[in-house]
């Protein structure tokens, strides 16, 4: 029985080696591209490949563009990003898949990340206000407006772990004051939940019209789940949601302006970048 095993195990060995060998030949390796994947953040080959796509200057390097995207604009004859931000819209070509209107945008986010090489500066440019997005997402300001920002690890055991709840809001002499609430372990994260959670419901009622400003959907998302895994603070957290207190501010950006990033996740987020939204509404 144990020669079995181990006649089977070394055939199952076998066969991970006879897929291995191929994938990183020479012939194999050619062929493949480096693709930004989510992995790359993790990956320890992430700088070598990113400089690849560099020295491509590969469309993966426009801020929202898609693989399908960018397969789409190879069909045409378009390779690089400085290709793509001398294309001539409106496109003379209709798209296999998706509006031609979100092709155009993206050659929109190229050309200006093209300009960027040249000024030696970011540049960004306003978008037209649209109701419902954007600036107009923006609430009137309140003196109770929170700033809110998860930091976790989806690698901690099974769901990940919410390490820090860090949120911002202004004092009773209108300074802004810094929370910044860490977690260990699972008890502590349920805690920290709590404790947030808590807060907010007591700052509502001294400030009933504020909302909570985060970037990205993660926050809400984050909260729902927490919520889930213990059972607790499950209608104050509903309740929160229904009432739409929680305001995107990558949406906001991504409505409002047209910068020079490759990503508008790392555009630059925090309390000055809130203020001075709430200072242009």
């Amino acid at each position: 029985m144990l020669e079995t095993l181990a006649e089977r195990g070394a055939l199952h060995e076998q066969g991970y080696i006879e897929h291995l060998e191929p994938a990183v030949s020479d012939t194999e390796a050619e062929s493949a591209y480096p693709d930004p994947i989510e992995h790359c953040d993790i990956c320890r080959w992430r700088r070598r490949c990113e400089e690849k796509r560099r020295g491509d200057d590969h469309m993966s390097l426009v801020a929202g563009i898609s693989k399908s995207q960018i397969g789409e604009f190879e069909r045409h004859g378009i390779g690089t990003t400085a290709a793509l931000a001398a294309m001539p819209i409106p496109t003379k070509w209709r798209p296999d898949r998706g509006a031609a209107k979100s092709f155009e945008k993206v050659r929109e986010q190229a050309r200006i990340q093209v300009a960027e090489r040249d000024a030696g500066k970011v540049l960004y440019e306003t978008l037209p206000l649209v109701p419902g997005f954007g600036l107009s997402r923006l609430s009137t300001p309140s003196p109770g407006d929170i700033l809110f920002d998860f930091e976790g690890d989806p690698l901690v055991d099974e769901g990940g772990l919410e390490f820090l709840f860090g949120y911002v809001f202004a004092d009773e002499g209108g300074a802004d004051r810094y929370v910044g609430d860490w977690a260990s372990n699972r008890q502590e994260e349920r805690e920290a939940f709590e404790r947030f959670v808590d807060f907010v419901i007591e700052h509502l009622k001294k400030h009933p019209d504020l909302h909570i400003y985060h970037f990205a959907p993660y926050e809400p998302a984050a909260l729902k789940r927490l919520m889930g895994r213990y059972a607790t603070r499950e209608n104050e957290v509903d309740d929160l949601l229904r009432a739409e207190i929680f305001v995107d501010l990558l949406s906001v950006v991504r409505h409002a302006v047209r910068a020079s990033v490759e990503s508008y996740r790392c555009f630059p987020s925090g309390i000055i970048p809130f203020r001075l939204l709430q200072q242009r509404l």
